[in-house]
């Protein structure tokens, strides 16, 4: 008989990772991320009451945990936009996207993180970060 947990996991994780990967655009942070909110998850498994589904309720666990995240990065991530903004200002590349699109970008970016996620769509190519 396997153990529940490792069968959560092993059903869940990549939908977790794709939802905080879109979140955050940065795969380490979006991997840290998941495996808090699986740790999380597992700590309060017997609290869980069934009045959702196991994926709703993970996928709340993961959103909360993203939101503390965000709040304490906030921060850090206005000193990124700032960076971006510089990089983007110093280049010179023949590709540069549409003047409207960067405007877009970064009106997004000063956007405060737990309001991006809900903007920003899950197909998103969006290569800030």
């Amino acid at each position: 008989m396997s153990d529940p947990r490792i069968e959560l996991y092993e059903t869940y994780k990549n939908a977790i990772f794709l939802y905080l990967y879109r979140s955050t655009l940065n795969e380490h942070v979006a991997e840290d991320l998941t495996q808090d909110t699986f740790l999380k998850a597992f700590q309060s498994l017997s609290s869980f009451r069934g009045e959702s589904s196991l994926k709703t309720w993970l996928f709340k666990i993961a959103r909360n945990t993203y939101v503390n995240f965000s709040k304490k990065k906030q921060n850090k991530m206005e000193f990124q936009s700032d960076l971006i903004n510089e990089q983007r200002s110093n280049q010179a590349d023949p590709y540069k996207r549409s003047d409207d699109q960067h405007q877009i970008e970064l009106t997004l970016l000063k956007l405060p993180e737990n309001y991006r996620t809900y903007i920003i769509p899950a197909r998103c190519q969006w290569p800030l970060l």
